[in-house]
């Protein structure tokens, strides 16, 4: 194997230190650039299987290495938001993924990336040492300033490329409503794990709240949380009333019973997750 296949295996099996190997000693930015953004035979990237893991630190130093944050999907038809709404997955994860994507947040990386990834080379660190330890967390830490500062006009940051393969600006809000290949949307996996918090993120980005899976069931009908029911309810009926001309008068609710929770399956740690 090459580099580029080793460590989307070591990402898969979540080993921290050839991760960190790895990255701090390509040769080149351009390698490092390369290596992040290597996919599997399954359409995965690094990225994605750290995700699995919600391996915090890795994603971070993933993200700085300049890993591309596109709309492509796996061979399941899941993208990298899909990923954010598993169950293992918290919150401020999902939330620096979306706007880390978004455009109109975040500021390029491109320089902030030579400067965190080459600084570890340059200084000729041994990597099985502490000090190479304590330069990665001290990365890691950079990233977090970065991020908690994001909203008082500070440095703010994004990937080095976030097109897709047309070359077009990746849609934030596409992603969000994309469906995998089974019919589920992000905000399905989070209805069928009540996680309210994160589809609140969702919401921010424009998920659209009416979206039926392959079986026909909106997330309010794989939820039997009455609170959060209500907040789908309240949501959808703001996006409805601030676009009146994109939706018809149709019951809120859809096609079955919100109460009846027609146990869709959604196996977010399945074998598609993890062969």
């Amino acid at each position: 194997f090459d580099n580029y296949n080793i460590i989307v295996g070591n990402c898969k099996y979540n080993n921290d230190d050839c991760i960190k190997s790895l990255l701090l000693n390509a040769k080149d930015d351009e390698e490092v650039f390369k290596i992040v953004n290597e996919r599997d035979e399954s359409g995965r990237n690094g990225l994605m299987y750290l995700l699995i893991h919600n391996n915090s630190n890795m994603i971070k130093l993933t993200l700085l290495s300049g890993v591309i944050l596109d709309d492509s999907k796996d061979i399941y038809g899941r993208n990298l938001i899909h990923y954010c709404c598993t169950n293992i997955v918290d919150k401020s994860m999902l939330d620096i993924i979306c706007h880390c994507i978004d455009f109109k947040r975040f500021e390029n990386l491109c320089s902030y990336v030579n400067k965190c990834i080459s600084i570890v080379k340059r200084k000729e660190i041994d990597i099985f040492s502490l000090e190479f330890q304590n330069e990665c967390e001290e990365r890691i830490k950079e990233f977090d300033d970065l991020i908690e500062n994001k909203e008082n006009g500070q440095k703010k940051i994004m990937p080095k490329n976030n097109k897709n393969n047309s070359g077009d600006k990746v849609n934030i809000s596409k992603m969000v409503n994309s469906p995998d290949i089974d019919g589920n949307y992000p905000i399905h996996y989070l209805a069928k794990d009540d996680n309210m918090e994160k589809m609140d993120v969702l919401v921010y980005f424009h998920a659209t709240l009416d979206v039926l899976d392959s079986e026909g069931n909106k997330p309010i009908n794989l939820t039997q949380n009455k609170v959060i029911q209500q907040f789908l309810l309240k949501n959808e009926q703001n996006i409805k009333s601030k676009n009146p001309n994109k939706y018809n008068n149709n019951n809120l609710n859809g096609g079955k019973d919100i109460n009846n929770n027609n146990n869709n399956n959604i196996n977010i740690n399945s074998d598609k997750y993890h062969d």
